[in-house]
C-alpha cells in the first residue's frame, strides 16, 4: 500500500534526520550508468538553489555506489543525501518524500509517474539530456 501515511511521513523524517520544513527529493533504483543518478546529483545542486533546505534520497543499490559517493562529495552535497540500500517500508518512504526525481523517461515509466502524480507528488524528469 503506497499510500499516504502523516504519521510514516513524521516517523521516517524523525528516523533520518531531516528537518519538517525540508523538502524531500526521492530516487529509488539501481545505481548504474543506464539510471545516471550523477545527472540526478547535478540536477539536485541546481534544485538546491530554488528550494533551499532540502535532501536528496537514493533508495537502491548498484555497481556505482563508490562514484556517486565521490561526485557527491565534490558538489559538496554529501550533508544533504541519505543513501538507503535496502528501504523495506516504501509507504514510509514515499510519504517522507515531497518529490521524485527520475533521469528520463524509459520504457513503461509513465503508469508510475501518473500513479505518483494522482497520490500529489510532484515529479521531476530531465528529457534530452
Amino acid at each position: 500500500d503506497y499510500s499516504y501515511s502523516l504519521d510514516k511521513r513524521n516517523a521516517w523524517r524523525r528516523a533520518h534526520g531531516v528537518d519538517g520544513n525540508e523538502v524531500v527529493f526521492l530516487n529509488v533504483g539501481r545505481w548504474t550508468k543506464q539510471k545516471n543518478q550523477i545527472f540526478i546529483l547535478r540536477l539536485y545542486k541546481e534544485l538546491q538553489s530554488t528550494f533551499g533546505l532540502s535532501r536528496l534520497v537514493f533508495a537502491g543499490d548498484g555497481e556505482l555506489k563508490d562514484k556517486l559517493v565521490r561526485v557527491a562529495r565534490e558538489l559538496h552535497l554529501e550533508k544533504n543525501i541519505i543513501w538507503l540500500s535496502n528501504e523495506h517500508d516504501m509507504q514510509a518512504l514515499y510519504s517522507a518524500s515531497d518529490a521524485m526525481i527520475f533521469r528520463r523517461c524509459m520504457r513503461g515509466c509513465l503508469w508510475p509517474w501518473s500513479k505518483l502524480k494522482r497520490r500529489g507528488f510532484r515529479v521531476y524528469v530531465g528529457y534530452g539530456l
